[in-house]
């Protein structure tokens, strides 16, 4: 009888262990599930509106903000009226900035102390005009996409000047960061400006940047503003303003002439390679060295104004006659090569 009593006991124990592991293992599912869901409802950003400013200030609650949509963020107060909006205290700020479908105009953006900024592309209605000031970015600043408006394409008027005043205005201004790179951007229907301040690095790559007006870029205070595979088209004079930048490199560029850009500090050093045009006091020639640049690509040419090419003496219909030419000369040296093999009399 005793040992059926100690075999009873220990069932029992086995049984009440088993129950105990069951209890905490649908406790430890509960909290869980609670934690995802609380997790799922909480939203990356908190935002505070100030009425007095018209201004939305946002804060990360994550370490990361992803900004897919504007409207689709202000959308949550259908009620206030958003005139300013502001980022700050994330480690990383990816935002899409597009003005079409909201309410109100917004008139400025700001980006203060994040290391890590991307804005992909601005899109902008007829008329609006929109500041984007970013400071303090610690580590890139990036901003990758067409600068455009889409409803600007579709203007009928014959009058330039009245086309022209009813473009919408983008101005970007970059103070106290790291790097700036501005990379396969298309500029087109509005008017940009450009204006740095303290930034140590930038880079212009990529991109199709048309219409820059008189000081369309101001870059103070520099290490090294570099530019490359990138075309200006239609730029006027001085649109490109240096001040500090102790080196500015321009390569495999089209669009860019010492009549484009001005340098105010005498120390800053000049290395450009691989553009199309470039004047000195000597003259106007071409640094498209051939044999280090590689060919000049057609589009990329073709992309400029014929004036703009015809300066110096070269013009698109020359530079299109020597690249027929080259190919021309290829084709017969394969068919002589061909017939000494004696290839061409065995396909005869």
């Amino acid at each position: 009888p005793g040992h059926g009593q100690d075999r009873s006991k220990k069932h029992t124990e086995k049984m009440n262990l088993v129950k105990q592991i069951i209890f905490f293992t649908l406790v430890i599912r509960f909290v869980s599930s609670n934690e995802k869901q609380n997790t799922e409802d909480k939203s990356d950003d908190e935002c505070e509106y100030i009425n007095e400013s018209k201004d939305m200030i946002c804060h990360c609650s994550r370490s990361s903000l992803v900004i897919p949509s504007l409207p689709t963020l202000l959308a949550g107060y259908p009620d206030r009226r958003v005139e300013s909006l502001s980022f700050s205290r994330c480690s990383s700020l990816d935002l899409n900035i597009s003005t079409v479908g909201l309410e109100s105009a917004l008139y400025q953006i700001r980006v203060d102390n994040i290391e890590y900024v991307t804005i992909r592309g601005v899109v902008l209605k007829q008329g609006d005009s929109l500041d984007i000031h970013v400071n303090n970015v610690n580590k890139h600043f990036n901003l990758i996409g067409d600068l455009k408006c889409t409803s600007c394409a579709s203007l009928n008027t014959s009058d330039t000047s009245l086309a022209e005043l009813s473009l919408p205005s983008l101005s970007l201004q970059i103070k106290d960061s790291v790097q700036a790179n501005i990379q396969y951007v298309q500029l087109k229907n509005l008017h940009f400006r450009l204006k740095s301040r303290n930034v140590e690095n930038i880079l212009i790559s990529n991109s199709v940047l048309s219409g820059l007006q008189n000081n369309g870029m101001e870059i103070f205070y520099s290490e090294k503003l570099e530019i490359k595979n990138s075309v200006f088209k239609d730029a006027s004079n001085s649109s490109l303003l240096l001040n500090h930048v102790n080196l500015f490199s321009l390569d495999h560029t089209i669009g860019l002439s010492n009549d484009t850009f001005e340098i105010l500090s005498p120390s800053t050093k000049l290395e450009f390679s691989c553009t199309v045009p470039l004047s000195t006091k000597e003259g106007t020639f071409y640094s498209w060295d051939t044999s280090l640049c590689g060919p000049p690509g057609v589009s990329l040419l073709l992309a400029r104004k014929e004036t703009v090419l015809s300066t110096g003496g070269v013009s698109v219909a020359v530079v299109l006659t020597g690249l027929a030419a080259v190919v021309l000369a290829g084709v017969i040296l394969v068919i002589l090569y061909l017939q000494k093999r004696g290839k061409l009399d065995s396909v005869v």
